[in-house]
This record gives C-alpha cells, structure tokens and sequence, in this order.
C-alpha cells in the first residue's frame, strides 16, 4: 500500500468521520420514521372520515381537530419508540463497554451500526409501496 493512501485512508477514513456518517443517517431515519408514524396513525385513526387526506392534513383547515389529536398520538408513540430505543442501553450500556475494552470498539461500532440498520428497515417496512415514490 502506498503510503499516500495510508495518509489518505487515515486522515478520512478514521473514527470521526465515521461518526458523522452514522449520526447523519440516523437523523434521516429519525425524519423517516417522524413523517412515517404520523402518516400511519392518520390513516388508521381517520382515514375513514371523507375528505382527509393525510399526506396533506396540515393543509387541510378545516380538519384542524383531527390534526391535533394526530400530533398528540404521533407524539405519545415517538416518545415511546424514543424510550424502547434507549432503555436497553442503560442496560446492557456497562457491559458492552468493558466488552469493548477487551476486543476494542470497531465490534461494537459495526453490530450497534447493524442494529440501526435493521430498526431503519423496520420503520421502511411499515410504510406502503405506494407512498415511496
């Protein structure tokens, strides 16, 4: 290897620059599944009632009761989803960390990186294929 790519792969390629790409998909997954939660929970909650359309609710003024009681639900399940996702690290939090301490943090980084992967697919798989064009 030369040792122009070693000082390139080092410079880029370290530990920092992979956090950045890690927490910026992981925002995008939280605006995904924000937009996708509330979508469900409209059409579920009042997808019956004639006239909602919920990709355009906020729009609607006349429907302004059944946006709130959207946004009051959508909130009560994100915070749920919110707390479900962070109890198990204040959990298994202590141990993964000495765990890590004996094999080194790049194990670590690639299964939470993979459990991140499969709850993004998770949220994917509950919105309908007609609504990911």
């Amino acid at each position: 290897m030369s040792n122009l790519f070693k000082r390139f792969r080092n410079h880029f390629f370290g530990v920092e620059t992979f956090f950045f790409l890690f927490f910026l998909g992981y925002q995008m997954h939280v605006l995904v599944s924000v937009s996708g939660t509330y979508w469900k929970i409209c059409v579920q909650s009042h997808g019956d009632v004639p006239g909602v359309d919920c990709m355009r609710l906020r729009d609607q003024r006349e429907f302004a009761e059944i946006e709130k009681d959207v946004q009051k639900q959508s909130s009560l399940w994100l915070g749920a989803a919110t707390v479900a996702n962070s109890a198990p690290l204040l959990i298994i939090g202590p141990f993964w960390g000495a765990y890590a301490d004996l094999v080194g943090r790049k194990t670590n980084i690639l299964i939470g990186s993979m459990g991140v992967v499969c709850t993004s697919l998770t949220y994917l798989g509950t919105i309908p294929p007609k609504n990911l064009k």
